[in-house]
């Protein structure tokens, strides 16, 4: 392997584990409902909720919406500057609006773009 590729190679390595570190700073937050919510839920994710063990997690989980609020938007003051973040994610138009409703302060910290990763699927054809 020549010189450029290998240095290429371990510049890409290092900014994946600099990435790393900064996604390690902001472990999983399961946000805990009241036992009504959890009976409102619907079919499909009172089935699935509980067979990935997310129920549980829900259930026993002490985090307030608030709480999950401010861990986010430190995060993102930390990393990313304001209105130039956007929310992307796979599927992600239902985060959105579960972000809009319940934690204002994170809304008004992304840009008002949208990226859906999913939306790459059709308009890239599979080429492997």
């Amino acid at each position: 392997m020549n010189e450029s590729l290998q240095q290429q190679m371990d510049e890409l390595k290092n900014a994946r584990n600099e990435l790393q570190e900064v996604v390690d700073e902001l472990s999983p937050i399961i946000i805990g409902m009241a036992q009504e919510v959890l009976v409102n839920m619907n079919a499909w994710c009172k089935k699935t909720f509980k067979k990935n063990g997310l129920l549980k997690k829900i259930q026993d989980s002490q985090i307030t919406t608030a709480e999950s609020e401010y861990k986010v938007l430190q995060f993102l003051q930390k990393h990313t500057e304001k209105f130039i973040c956007a929310l992307a994610d796979n599927s992600v138009n239902m985060d959105r609006v579960f972000i809009a409703h319940e934690m204002p302060k994170v809304t008004k910290h992304f840009h008002y773009r949208t990226v859906d990763v999913s939306s790459n699927t059709p308009l890239v054809p599979a080429t492997f």
